[in-house]
């Protein structure tokens, strides 16, 4: 191709291959050209040096409008050779099976930066204070909650041109007030609540100046704070780089491509009741009860005794995961 001498340099126009790359996902790191240069037609060619650039070959032209390399590097890189979408897939998925994701390391284009994780903290924030709850902030923050993996996970697939409809979903109880314990939990053996259907009693801490901030104030930075437990949290299921992730959520978000891909925990499943059965140890809800200070020896009012009775008190109620399926989905989304 023609070139256009300058003062002290040679200016390529944009010139097309001559030859194009197969039809399938590739990694090239680095894909290298080799340069030669002759002056005015003479038929001389001298080696000009090499130019080496990471490469990234998608299946298609990417479905998102994100740019971030580590999208493209865990697509390619996994399912290098790959032609066929379904085959790209579950190569791209084995790279969320071991829970450990890290992000492209831009010097080496290695996958050997941060490591990402899943509620390494109980309430994993951006640089601007707001839940993690999508891709472009796991990526920014590296720790995020369930919504931000499967959008990562699907933002992958999409680099790929790989998109599904309707393949972000988000399933819990069929009553949106009732909540769901992932394993594992302890629970007593015997309950001490009055409600015969969550007979299992954790009292919120107290003296934060209302039942609602006592409610709030059980979530600490990476544990579950109670002031009386008669369930309790243990080390379970793990998380991606998290080996005890929280674990009592409203509602739980996945990706769907013919089964549930739940990249927060690394696990595959064919359906909701593999999930009921798998990941949850119960269900809770919560409950302003009425409680005597002297059975569970706290001064539940903060009035410097223990006596007072029928205290209006900030508590979760549990129950163990009933048999059968327990978890519906509430909502189907395109991302």
């Amino acid at each position: 191709t023609a070139a256009t001498v300058g003062t002290d340099e040679l200016e390529l126009p944009a010139t097309a291959s001559t030859g194009n790359f197969e039809n399938e996902i590739d990694y090239l790191n680095p894909m290298t050209l080799s340069w030669e240069v002759e002056v005015n037609d003479k038929d001389h060619w001298c080696e000009a040096g090499d130019t080496a650039n990471r490469t990234y070959v998608t299946l298609g032209a990417p479905a998102t409008t994100m740019r971030q390399e580590t999208l493209f590097d865990i697509g390619c890189r996994n399912a290098d050779g790959e032609t066929v979408a379904a085959d790209a897939t579950a190569k791209i998925w084995t790279e969320f099976t071991d829970r450990v994701v890290k992000k492209v390391d831009p010097t080496t284009g290695q996958p050997t930066g941060t490591q990402m994780t899943y509620y390494a903290s109980y309430n994993p924030l951006d640089s601007n204070g707001q839940s993690v709850v999508t891709a472009p902030q796991l990526l920014e923050a590296n720790d995020g909650q369930c919504g931000s993996w499967a959008d990562l996970l699907i933002r992958v697939r999409q680099a790929q041109s790989i998109d599904d409809p309707d393949e972000y979903v988000i399933f819990g109880s069929p009553n949106i007030s009732v909540g769901f314990a992932v394993k594992n939990w302890s629970f007593a053996q015997n309950g001490t609540s009055s409600n015969a259907t969550y007979p299992y009693l954790n009292i919120c801490p107290l003296g934060n100046g209302s039942l609602d901030a006592n409610f709030d104030a059980v979530y600490g930075s990476n544990s579950y704070n109670w002031a009386y437990a008669e369930v309790t949290d243990s080390s379970g299921l793990e998380g991606q780089g998290t080996t005890n992730p929280a674990s009592l959520f409203g509602n739980h978000q996945v990706m769907i491509s013919g089964q549930f891909y739940d990249p927060s925990y690394g696990i595959l499943h064919a359906t909701l009741a593999d999930i009921d059965t798998n990941a949850v140890d119960g269900y809770f809800i919560l409950s302003t009860e009425n409680l005597n200070e002297a059975t569970y020896g706290l001064d539940l009012n903060s009035d410097g005794d223990q006596t007072d009775l029928a205290v209006p008190t900030a508590c979760y109620l549990f129950r163990l995961n009933p048999a059968g399926n327990n978890l519906v989905i509430r909502n189907q989304i395109n991302r």
